[in-house]
């Protein structure tokens, strides 16, 4: 059974001013992932996005501040 769970990207919570998000992964590059993929859900229907190109953002630190 277990197998068969979809993890759940993010939520949209209440928020006064704007929209709230609340995104979820199992590493902190998936986090933000997921949060970048609410957010554009917010602007556009994502069931009518087509994807047509691909990047890879990576991000060097000293730490994650």
């Amino acid at each position: 059974m277990g197998a068969n769970l979809i993890k759940k990207r993010f939520e949209v919570i209440d928020h006064t001013a704007d929209i709230g998000l609340k995104a979820y992964g199992d590493s902190l590059g998936e986090l933000f992932e997921n949060f970048a993929y609410g957010i554009f859900s917010q602007i556009a229907d994502l069931d009518h996005v087509e994807e047509r190109d691909s990047f890879e953002i990576l991000l060097e630190a000293e730490d994650q501040e």
